[in-house]
């Protein structure tokens, strides 16, 4: 198994390439993607629609394993890992945020939050109810604690998908398009708030069409056909 002993470097991404048939001559969606990304750091990832942004996305987060190369959580290859090791792994150290939300329309905002805790946890209910509703708070949403996804805006509900994201207080967040579809103002608040915590030492990682919000991340990645071109 690859080690690694730079002790900044959260996540090695090495040689990384991806075809959706890995036996075919087709063009790869990732071709031989090389960079790091460290503790604290807010980092950018764009390009045009196709370029790969998303799929490299779900390779970082443990969602896709690569055709080849290795990606490298604190110097230990995580696609070496067996299915139950990398579920734990999604769901302890790794927080993910879409454009689309993905909440539970039946759930209120501190339900939906709580999703999370129930796996591999031994929590009462108080435990899991102060828990969601400290993530709550953290995202300024602790007068929609009871409120379903019906009931609040598309910047509510993208809050909430960040709390939910974070409750488990994992080390890096991904977030792919989360403020698609929000209008420009929630979406500054969107990205202003996921920029917050890097403050809390944590990293995270934005997928984003909007050159403006990338450009205030700490490092921009753009993807051109599936390659690293700055």
């Amino acid at each position: 198994m690859t080690t690694y002993q730079k002790d900044d470097v959260l996540l090695r991404v090495a040689d990384i390439t991806y075809r959706y048939s890995p036996k075919s001559e087709e063009v790869p969606a990732l071709s031989n993607i090389q960079f790091d990304i460290n503790q604290a750091e807010l980092i950018s990832i764009v390009g045009q629609s196709g370029s790969g942004k998303s799929t490299l996305l779900s390779i970082l987060g443990g969602l896709l394993k690569p055709t080849s190369g290795e990606l490298l959580y604190k110097g230990t290859n995580i696609y070496k890992w067996n299915d139950t090791q990398l579920s734990a792994h999604r769901n302890q150290n790794v927080g993910f945020v879409f454009q689309n939300y993905f909440l539970d329309p039946m759930f209120s905002a501190i339900e939906n939050v709580q999703l999370p805790l129930y796996v591999n946890r031994n929590m009462t209910k108080s435990e899991l109810f102060l828990k969601a509703k400290s993530a709550l708070v953290s995202v300024g949403l602790e007068h929609r604690l009871n409120h379903r996804p019906s009931e609040m805006s598309g910047g509510e509900c993208q809050r909430v998908a960040i709390a939910r994201a974070i409750v488990n207080d994992p080390e890096i967040v991904f977030a792919d398009e989360p403020t698609g579809n929000l209008d420009s103002k929630n979406g500054g608040l969107i990205i202003d708030l996921l920029s917050q915590f890097k403050q809390a030492n944590k990293t995270v990682v934005i997928v984003t069409h909007n050159l403006d919000q990338a450009k205030q991340c700490d490092r921009m990645i753009r993807l051109l056909d599936g390659r690293i071109v700055q």
